[in-house]
C-alpha cells in the first residue's frame, strides 16, 4: 500500500510540473461527437452544429475521408442560457425533505427534535423550498445571452 501511495505522490508532483493539454482525439479512434471537442470544452460546445449522418457520427465522417465535422448549417450566434440558483435551491429542498422523511418516527431524546420531525415541520419546508424554486422557475421568464459569430472567430 505504501508503495502505491509514493507512485501516486510521484505521479502527481511529475504531471504538475508539466501539464499535457490532451488533443481533440488523442488515440484517433474516437467515434461520438465529444471527441471532435477541443479539451478543455469551450462554454458553448459546438461553434456550428454538426450534421450527424447516423450513430457514431465522428466515426462515419473519418471514414469518409474528413478531419473534422461537416457544419449541418452556417455560424450564427449561439444561444446561452443565464445562470441561475434555482436549480441548487431545488436539489436543497429535496434533501431537506428526504431528511424529514427518513428521520419523521425516530426518537431523538429531545423535544424540540422530536417535534421538528414527527409532525412532518422538516419535510414541509423542504418541499416548500422544492415546489417554490420549481414555480420561481416557470414563472422567470429568461431569455438567456447569446454569443455573436464576431467573438467566435478568435476562439
Amino acid at each position: 500500500m505504501g508503495v502505491g501511495v509514493l507512485i501516486f505522490l510521484t505521479n502527481i508532483f511529475l504531471t504538475s510540473r508539466k501539464p499535457a493539454d490532451a488533443p481533440d482525439d488523442p488515440w484517433e479512434d474516437g467515434r461520438t461527437l465529444e471527441w471532435t471537442i477541443s479539451s478543455p470544452p469551450p462554454e458553448y460546445n459546438f461553434k456550428q452544429t454538426p450534421l450527424v449522418r447516423g450513430l457514431d457520427a465522428f466515426w462515419k465522417e473519418k471514414t469518409s475521408g474528413h478531419k473534422t465535422m461537416t457544419p449541418a448549417e452556417p455560424v450564427g450566434p449561439i444561444h446561452m442560457p443565464s445562470a441561475t440558483i434555482l436549480p441548487f435551491l431545488m436539489s436543497v429542498g429535496i434533501f431537506i425533505a428526504g431528511l424529514g422523511f427518513m428521520f419523521s418516527r425516530d426518537d431523538f431524546g429531545n423535544a424540540f427534535m422530536g417535534f421538528l420531525f414527527n409532525n412532518y415541520l422538516v419535510t414541509a419546508i423542504g418541499l416548500v423550498i422544492t415546489f417554490g424554486s420549481m414555480l420561481l422557475r416557470s414563472l422567470y421568464d429568461d431569455h438567456g445571452w447569446h454569443i455573436e459569430p464576431e467573438e467566435l472567430e478568435g476562439r
